[in-house]
């Protein structure tokens, strides 16, 4: 199927794609296609506004790096034993691991 969608990536495509008017076929197309194909230099640009363009592109590591110490910290102020604490945290750091995964997997890159 031939897309008949054309962005500029030299800016901002969040508007773009919100007024653009394409079908479900179109769009599982564009989805699925490669990005690093079409732009191998530099990064799609999601966002005009610098500020938003700056929080869309996180290395993998700040993440952890930023939220485990904050965790772990209310996990430690409690009223219960210390290894149970220790073991909530880890549990939840499993937990959301495994929610933040089936999130990208099943509903934000589903198709039906």
């Amino acid at each position: 199927m031939k897309s008949r969608i054309n962005f500029d990536y030299t800016r901002g495509i969040f508007w773009q794609m919100l007024w653009l008017d394409w079908n479900f076929e179109e769009y599982c197309t564009y989805i699925n296609e490669p990005k690093h194909l079409v732009n191998p230099v530099r990064n799609l640009k999601i966002f005009e506004f610098f500020p938003l363009e700056l929080v869309t592109m996180t290395p993998f590591w700040l993440i952890p790096l930023f939220w485990w110490p904050i965790a772990l910290w209310h996990a430690l102020q409690g009223d219960s034993i210390m290894s149970e604490r220790i073991v909530t945290f880890f549990l939840g750091i499993i937990m959301w691991s495994f929610l933040e995964y089936a999130l990208h997997r099943f509903v934000f890159h589903s198709e039906d």
